[in-house]
């Protein structure tokens, strides 16, 4: 390997490392006050099949529970550097183990979309939130 190629692949898992570190510490100075949780419907190619859990989030801290399978997505995660409600996205998912993954939500329309990525920088997969109809 050259030494170009060698600092492009180790490039990419700093640019990402740094970034869940930012997003870690950006909570430290804006508060998140509170708790909230609602039930989503997952699809899109993160799950093998549609799954149904609840996105919770306490303080600066967001979460998968009650999962009824495997989802693909990182159970835990961070808000971002502004939070809000977490109906509008803007937060991040993230994992190191079995491999590192990074996901970032956004508010489109009704519902909330995840581009996930590994520690290169390259797209996994996607995963689109919708809320059920009761």
């Amino acid at each position: 390997m050259t030494l170009s190629g060698l600092c492009r692949s180790i490039a990419g898992p700093i640019v990402v490392a740094t970034f869940v570190a930012l997003a870690m510490t950006g909570c430290d100075d804006v508060p998140c006050p509170g708790e909230e949780q609602f039930t989503v419907n997952e699809n899109g190619t993160c799950a093998a099949t549609p799954q149904r859990f609840t996105l919770s989030r306490t303080g600066c801290d967001v979460s998968l529970t009650m999962l009824t399978g495997d989802t693909g997505l990182p159970a835990q995660g961070a808000m971002g550097l502004h939070p809000g409600p977490l109906r509008q996205g803007g937060f991040l998912l993230f994992a190191d183990k079995p491999a590192f993954r990074l996901c970032r939500a956004v508010r489109v329309d009704y519902r909330l979309e995840l581009s996930c990525v590994d520690s290169d920088d390259a797209p996994v997969c996607q995963a689109e939130l919708t809320e059920p109809a009761f």
